[in-house]
């Protein structure tokens, strides 16, 4: 699923295909990381099984997007706010359960396809002053947080949620 065009939808559709409810829920498992991937809101703590190819596709994903948002950074002036003060969004990397070493930054460490994989992301990107206009009101992001509280899912399912519209979702600090 990794290499479809088309964004979650395709995927959606693929999945749709799998001719067994085992198969389903099988794939479900092993793509897990990939479905909850949301480029336009990266951040999060991520734990990439780097021999499952979906969770290698989110780690190279993750790895790309530090790149351009540490380019972005560099580009503007901002001061390098990272752990490393290399402006890398990636931090307390670890692989196979050790700090990763050897290495100035996560950007010129070379993924290994096989292995754990262990990072936060934190994400510079910003809503622009433009998209105050989205902000949700009161009234609309109380019904949200009653609809996640009452929802019978679990916890972990109710954060996916969230997660896959969080790009579309303005709140002020005081929300």
């Amino acid at each position: 699923l990794h290499c479809l065009v088309g964004g979650q939808t395709a995927r959606y559709l693929v999945l749709m295909l799998t001719p067994s409810i085992g198969e389903f829920v099988w794939n479900l498992r092993n793509l897990s990381q990939l479905l909850a991937f949301n480029v336009e809101n990266p951040t999060g703590h991520y734990r990439l099984r780097l021999e499952n190819c979906s969770d290698y596709a989110v780690a190279e994903r993750l790895l790309l997007v530090d790149r351009w948002e540490s380019h972005l950074a560099r580009r503007s002036g901002a001061p390098a706010v990272s752990q490393r003060g290399d402006y890398t969004r990636v931090r307390n990397e670890m692989f196979d359960n050790h700090r990763i070493h050897g290495v100035s930054s996560i950007a010129e460490w070379r993924l290994p396809t096989a292995g754990l994989l262990e990072l936060d992301y934190v994400s510079g990107r910003r809503p622009a002053p433009s998209d105050s206009a989205r902000r949700l009101d009161e009234a609309t992001f109380d019904r949200l947080l009653v609809g996640l509280h009452e929802s019978p899912c679990r916890a972990e399912e109710k954060v996916w949620v969230v997660r896959m519209v969080s790009h579309l979702i303005t709140v002020s600090s005081m929300q």
